[in-house]
């Protein structure tokens, strides 16, 4: 019979056993803007570690990165 020296009979890794009770949450955001002067195609990236689901938190950060990242450039005048 073989006994491991280490370990938990739980699973938990013990490299990290202060995260095992949290949930890692990740959102992406994809935006498209298609005008006048070409397209724009932004990506925004965010992620939690807490102690509850809370996708709303994680996507609304997400969509946040994504839309302060685009460029608003003034519409171009006609000439006169």
């Amino acid at each position: 019979m073989t006994k491991a020296l280490t370990g938990d009979p739980r699973g938990i890794c013990l490299s990290r056993w202060d995260e095992w009770n949290k949930v890692k949450q990740s959102a992406y955001a994809f935006v498209s803007l298609s005008g006048p002067e070409g397209q724009q195609d932004i990506r925004g990236l965010a992620t939690a570690l807490s102690d509850t689901l809370g996708p709303e938190e994680v996507v609304i950060k997400a969509l946040t990165r994504a839309l302060s990242s685009i460029e608003v450039q003034p519409a171009s005048q006609p000439a006169k």
